[in-house]
Formats: C-alpha cells, structure tokens, sequence
C-alpha cells in the first residue's frame, strides 16, 4: 500500500508541471475549499467509524479539489510557495488513504490533523 501511495503521489507531483498556469479564478478557488471543508467533517466521522472506503473517499475528495489550484497564480505571495502549499496539502491526502487502506486509524487521525495545518498554513499565506 505504501508503495501505490508514493507512485499516486509522485504521478501527481511529477505532472502538476504540466498543468498551464492560468489566471487566479476565485470562484474556482472558493468552490475547492469548500469542498475542502465538507471532506474533513466526513474524513473524521469517517475515521471515527473505521469506515474504510468513506474515508479514503473523502481523502480523495481533497485531492481532486486542490489538483487544479496547482495551475492558478496566487491573488497573492509567490507561485512556488502556492505550489507547495497545495501539494503540501495533496500528500497529507494521499497518506490518509494510505492509512485507511491498511487500516491504521492512529495514521489517519495523524493525516487528517497534518491536512488541517496543511490548510490552515495556506490560509495564512494567502488569503
């Protein structure tokens, strides 16, 4: 398991270089953290009912939400910090599934609170 979780991971990082940059879409933005706020109630409940699928489900959800945020420019900072904040927050993601998938609930808990500071960090950087 942890050896898919670093290739899913790598696959991500390695083609976030070719996403185009594009111009910052706030509504876009806005609808990702959005969906960022809904799968963390869902990742915990999940967590806390050693439901598997549901909470590799909503650790997913995070990831597919925050991909695209890798082709914007930030409103403000520089883009390698941006970057780095949403892949930042794309392994805590990645590692939740992993945890979930072998069922090793103290490693979720402890991805879920990474993805927390993950987002929390990025929130006071650029918002």
């Amino acid at each position: 398991m942890k050896k898919i979780v670093s290739a899913v991971l790598l696959v991500l990082l390695i083609s976030s270089g070719a996403w185009a940059q594009a111009a910052y879409d706030s509504a876009k933005v806005k609808a990702a953290m959005q969906a960022n706020s809904a799968a963390l109630g869902t990742i915990k409940k999940a967590i806390d009912a050693s439901d598997t699928l549901a909470t590799a489900d909503a650790f997913w959800t995070i990831v597919q939400a925050n991909r695209p945020m890798l082709g914007y420019s930030p409103p403000k900072g520089d883009k390698a910090s941006w970057d780095k904040a949403f892949n930042e927050m794309i392994a805590s993601a990645l590692k939740g599934m992993g945890a979930a998938g072998s069922k090793d609930w103290d490693k979720a808990k402890a991805a879920l609170a990474e993805l927390r500071a993950d987002m929390s960090s990025g929130h006071g950087a650029f918002r």
